[in-house]
């Protein structure tokens, strides 16, 4: 969402947060500006200077910066993501999104990849037990709890 663009929100409502005064930076590479982001639900619903705007939660940022999230375009957590899908250390990066796959891929796999594999996965307690990307739907936090 660029910066100073609003969702509408109707007469009476308010966000779930609203972080003010805040040093705001896009990740687009323009320098840092001084500013509001507000949240509804789990998406921002607003960026800018939100004077007026009311929250259930407020947070004041001043003299910190926000972060609405980057993209890590070589993330290679495959298999991480599987021995704890919670991905704390990347959202402590302000990483909110990953495009994986380069290099290796969960799927689609075959005796010979996953025989490979496995070695690496078995200090973890995982086993992967599907070859082809339908195959990973299956309730991936149930299998990275076991």
């Amino acid at each position: 969402m660029p910066l100073n663009s609003q969702a509408s929100l109707s007469s009476g409502d308010e966000y779930d947060v609203l972080l003010k005064n805040g040093s705001i930076i896009d990740g687009s590479g323009n320098p840092w500006v001084s500013g509001d982001i507000a949240i509804l639900g789990d998406r921002i619903a607003a960026i800018g200077k939100l004077d007026g705007a009311h929250a259930k939660r407020v947070i004041d940022a001043k003299g910190l910066v926000i972060s609405p999230g980057f993209i890590d375009m070589l993330g290679q957590s495959e298999a991480s993501l599987l021995i704890d899908n919670r991905s704390i250390s990347k959202l402590a990066q302000g990483i909110t999104t990953e495009i994986t796959g380069e290099g290796g891929s969960i799927a689609p796999q075959t005796n010979l990849t996953l025989a490979a594999l496995q070695p690496a996965l078995d200090q973890y307690k995982l086993k992967i037990d599907w070859t082809t990307l339908d195959g990973t739907s299956n309730d991936w936090r149930s299998r990275a709890r076991r």
